[in-house]
């Protein structure tokens, strides 16, 4: 699976790591089983408890630590805090959000570079 996907992801931009989901399931339990193979047969018991706190500790932390950082909501500011250098485009999508306008952020780009880009937003009505 971690080769098919590192082939793919130098083919595709993006990346492609929720592919790997359905592996977690059968590469734990093969990561289980090669450690719980190295410790003395008395030990496995124990090993294989541990192991399975430490991945359960893993996979509790990872909406705080990982997803909630990743989908973090962008700071809110004030017009008057709009950049001035702002290229305006004011362009309003269904009567519930504006575009305000666009910042280019890369000084340079070559091609197939990606190009940062910040866009200025705001709600007209209340969006469901």
């Amino acid at each position: 699976m971690l080769g098919l996907i590192l082939r793919w992801t130098q083919t595709i931009t993006r990346a492609q790591g929720r592919l790997l989901f359905l592996a977690g399931g059968v590469f734990s339990f093969l990561l289980v089983l090669g450690l719980t193979g190295l410790a003395p047969r008395r030990w496995r018991p124990s090993v294989v408890v541990g192991i399975s706190l430490l991945l359960l500790a893993a996979s509790a932390a990872m909406p705080w630590t990982v997803i909630r950082p990743a989908y973090a909501m962008p700071p809110r500011i004030a017009s008057q805090e709009i950049p001035a250098d702002l290229a305006r485009l004011e362009v309003t999508y269904g009567d519930q959000i504006r575009l305000i306008g666009a910042q280019v952020l890369s000084a340079e780009a070559a091609a197939g570079q990606p190009v940062w880009v910040r866009l200025y937003w705001r709600a007209e009505d209340r969006l469901e």
